[in-house]
């Protein structure tokens, strides 16, 4: 354990993400109130932010003298701090400080402005205030990049009260806290402390937490947290468990009973107006290294928990640790141009119209083997085959087997209706479905879906409008060329392309263009 550890309680700034930073006056004063109670060693005020920041009522404020104005009077053994994001605060508006504002700033930064981030801790150190750095997403640093981040830090500003280790996206295992704490504390310089923030994505950040106060060195600890966690997604490591931790292996340091009044006074009640805490979504932010942002946005556009995965592989890693909202549309989509559904005609498509009747009246067909890996590779580039027909079809239902085909309706009088149904199951649009008909009962199909095609033998009153006509034939593999133009269309958008192969172009949304 380190020579000395101080509890940081963030839930004014951090538990301002869940509120947009609205606790009223009222409520800073009581939370503030309470923390100062719980002996708690730092606690941080909020954001400071010159565009968004407000003059009273909220914990993101627009200037340095309006967070001192709130602040009023400081309790001597406590820390007050206020975090500053890169790029939303003007340093050069903030004053010199005095002797009873706060005492320090938390300057955090994206790797891309680690080396301008020092320059500013430079003027905030100069100007008086204790500078904490916070590297976001540490782990998008390779491990020269955070040897170098160190080197700049050493050399430009050794006199910074700490530098943190920052799991934003609750990635880390309690391994790999042990193993950063470790080399920062062998590569940081000696005079300055080290400090660690927890996000709570896969239900580590107590255990996280609790790794780094085990943490032996001789330097200063800083372990933030927050009242049940509360905060940004997935939300912190909770201050009552830490507190509760501390006070067993070092005696009672800290005072619990504010704390739990606290919460349940104001915290709780929180809890059932905004939403914080472990998720199925925010898991997926840890798993894919992406902010919680934008699962929140593709969430509101209606995507499914399950449907997630498929969207957030399609962002691009320059953008996904910071929220960007043209790009989040864009995203979007692609996500909804993919098609995710094939439905198949069977006679004049999957067959070459032929019917073969037995003696006994008994129905065959034949069925083309390239349409059939055509499918079977449409299934392992995640698109669901769908066959729908109207005639009753032992020997169609004998091949959907034999293809592992789950989506089978036969006698279907209304093709759109049943699609309608299957749309509702796989939560997906028209936009979002191909498919293949060659007569006039398939023209529902063909005027509502996304991609539609026709055999190359098709009757003419389905070569409408928007429509492509293939090269093959039906039962002679116009099935396996329309399967070959959808993975290669998804595979296409997946890289942010458009597709003008087959002379179909396709733009994000429902309109195709035959050149």
């Amino acid at each position: 354990m380190s020579k000395k550890i101080k509890l940081l309680d963030c839930t004014l700034r951090d538990g301002g993400c869940t509120n947009n930073f609205n606790f009223g006056t009222e409520d800073m004063n009581y939370i503030k109130a309470h923390l100062e109670d719980a002996c708690l060693d730092v606690i941080e005020l909020g954001y400071i932010n010159d565009k968004k920041g407000s003059s009273e009522g909220r914990t993101q404020y627009d200037s340095i003298d309006t967070v001192n104005l709130f602040l009023s009077e400081k309790k001597p053994s406590i820390e007050y701090v206020v975090m500053m994001d890169y790029g939303t605060f003007n340093p050069d508006h903030i004053p010199t400080r005095s002797e009873n504002a706060i005492d320090g700033i938390r300057l955090a930064f994206h790797k891309k402005d680690r080396i301008d981030s020092i320059r500013i801790a430079k003027l905030l150190l100069d100007k008086g205030y204790k500078v904490f750095m916070q590297p976001m997403l540490l782990k998008s640093y390779t491990q020269e990049e955070i040897r170098d981040l160190i080197a700049q830090v050493n050399k430009e500003v050794p006199k910074i009260e700490a530098i943190y280790i920052v799991d934003s996206f609750g990635q880390m295992t309690p391994e790999e806290v042990k193993d950063y704490a470790f080399f920062f504390d062998k590569k940081v310089n000696p005079n300055i402390n080290l400090g660690f923030h927890a996000h709570n994505n896969i239900e580590l950040a107590n255990i996280n937490a609790q790794t780094m106060l085990e943490f032996e060195c001789k330097r200063t600890l800083y372990v933030d947290s927050s009242m049940m966690g509360i905060g940004k997604g997935a939300g912190n490591a909770y201050t009552e468990d830490l507190i509760q931790y501390m006070n067993k292996i070092k005696g009672v340091i800290y005072k619990l009973k504010p704390i739990q009044k606290c919460i349940e006074e104001k915290v709780k009640p929180y809890s059932t107006q905004f939403k914080w805490g472990v998720s199925p979504e925010y898991r997926l932010s840890s798993e894919y290294g992406c902010t919680p942002s934008y699962i929140n946005f593709f969430l509101k556009e209606g995507i499914s928990v399950s449907n997630l995965p498929e969207v957030l592989k399609l962002l691009d890693p320059d953008k996904k640790v910071y929220f960007d909202e043209e790009h989040a549309q864009e995203i979007y989509k692609r996500y909804k141009s993919k098609i995710k559904l094939f439905v198949m005609d069977v006679d004049g498509c999957l067959t070459d119209g032929s019917l073969y009747i037995g003696e006994n009246g008994e129905v065959t067909k034949a069925f083309n083997v390239y349409d059939g890996m055509g499918i079977k590779l449409l299934m392992k580039n995640e698109v669901v085959p769908v066959i729908i027909t109207g005639r009753n079809d032992k020997a169609t239902k004998l091949r959907a087997e034999q293809l592992d085909i789950n989506e089978f309706y036969d006698v279907v009088d209304d093709k759109l209706a049943v699609l309608d149904e299957i749309l509702i199951k796989y939560n997906c649009t028209y936009a979002q479905v191909a498919c293949i008909g060659d007569d006039i009962n398939d023209l529902p199909l063909l005027r509502n879906t996304g991609l539609k095609f026709i055999p190359k033998n098709a009757h003419q009153s389905v070569d409408i409008e928007g429509v492509y006509k293939l090269e093959a034939t039906g039962g002679n593999g116009a099935i396996r060329e329309v399967c070959d133009i959808i993975i290669e269309r998804n595979r296409s958008i997946e890289r942010g392309e458009e597709l003008s192969k087959y002379g179909l172009v396709y733009m994000y949304g429902n309109n195709i263009e035959i050149k």
